[in-house]
């Protein structure tokens, strides 16, 4: 089961809440889209809440910041 916030995010958004996270100045490039690509998605999280009592209850931000810490410890870079 996929499940997700219940709200949209672009995937700008992502990439500067990360480079705020790591405090990367790398540049953004954006390319135009490629065939298949969505978009935009929404995550509606009505079913695991049924099935399984999901709520979303970690803003996205800090869940970045978590796998970001995640991935520094876990690797040492």
């Amino acid at each position: 089961m996929k499940v997700g916030g219940g709200h949209r995010i672009t995937i700008c958004e992502l990439v500067m809440k990360l480079r705020a996270i790591t405090q990367s100045s790398s540049d953004i490039v954006n390319e135009p889209a490629q065939k298949g690509d969505a978009e935009h998605t929404l995550a509606d999280t009505k079913r695991a809440k049924e099935l399984i009592g999901f709520e979303p209850v970690t803003p996205i931000q800090d869940g970045q910041r978590k796998v970001v810490e995640w991935y520094i410890g876990d690797t040492g870079s």
